[in-house]
């Protein structure tokens, strides 16, 4: 079975974000638009549709799993909209001086159940971790106070002398 390597954007590709107000109904009709572009591009067969999302402000990476009814997972290649919709979704879920997420989770069923978590807090885990002027870069855009910034991220901040062995 082909398996795709996550999709990882850098700019100009990955599409502008900035805290926003917060607005639950917008909130609603994004992930409803979110739902909507997934199931355009998927097989008429499928059952699951996993998209996991990792973003900062510069830098984005999706990995992205349709698996049909027969159990097939079939090469599906991300659309432009799908990282437009996370980027808005990310600014508006902006809290100050808590900062946003850094990593999402999209599963559907069909033909429309749709489950979503947001990661804020553990680290996301990226393969390769983006640079540490990435990170700096999206607290810049996407301010923490300093009791929100998580252990990891600090680690990963650190002047690479003062960074444990294992960072």
């Amino acid at each position: 079975m082909a398996r795709r390597e996550p999709v990882r954007l850098v700019p100009p590709d990955v599409p502008a974000q900035e805290p926003r107000p917060y607005d639950e109904d917008r909130h609603t009709r994004l992930l409803d638009r979110l739902r909507q572009a997934l199931a355009r591009i998927a097989p008429k067969d499928w059952k699951r549709i996993d998209v996991k999302i990792l973003m900062l402000a510069d830098v984005c990476e999706t990995d992205l799993v349709v698996v049909k009814k027969n159990d097939a997972r079939p090469l599906v290649e991300p659309v432009p909209e799908i990282f437009e919709t996370a980027a808005e979704i990310r600014s508006i879920m902006y809290r100050q001086d808590e900062g946003t997420w850094f990593g999402m989770r999209f599963m559907m069923d069909p033909p429309d159940a749709y489950w979503v978590a947001y990661n804020r807090t553990f680290d996301p885990l990226w393969d390769p971790p983006p640079p540490a002027g990435e990170w700096r870069r999206d607290l810049a855009v996407f301010p923490r106070a300093e009791n929100a910034v998580p252990e990891w991220l600090r680690a990963r901040l650190a002047p690479p002398a003062a960074r444990p062995p294992d960072q």
